[in-house]
């Protein structure tokens, strides 16, 4: 590994080393409209979709389907996800 390291410059390394990661943009990213939690596609689908448990995952506040907003989804760039126009935190 040495070798391989010394004969190749830190951006080959750092590529070599690290697995391939998806970019913020390939993701497909949900809210919760209950909540306003974002949470991606991918984690809802896992835990709550596929096990029929409707609960939100941080607040454990039941939800439906219908409270699930699409708000990126990489394979419709242009149609089908809501422009954030401005975000708002709110802190008990």
């Amino acid at each position: 590994m040495v070798n391989q390291a010394s004969s190749c410059d830190l951006k080959e390394l750092v590529a070599k080393l690290t697995p391939e990661l998806p970019s913020a943009v390939e993701i497909l990213t949900i809210a919760v409209k209950t909540t306003g939690n974002v949470f991606c596609y991918e984690a809802t689908k896992e835990l709550n979709i596929k096990t029929k448990i409707w609960k939100e995952l941080l607040t454990d506040e039941p939800f439906t389907s219908n409270d699930l907003i699409t708000i990126q989804n990489p394979n419709a760039l242009d149609r089908g996800a809501y422009k954030v126009q401005q975000v708002v935190l709110l802190f008990p």
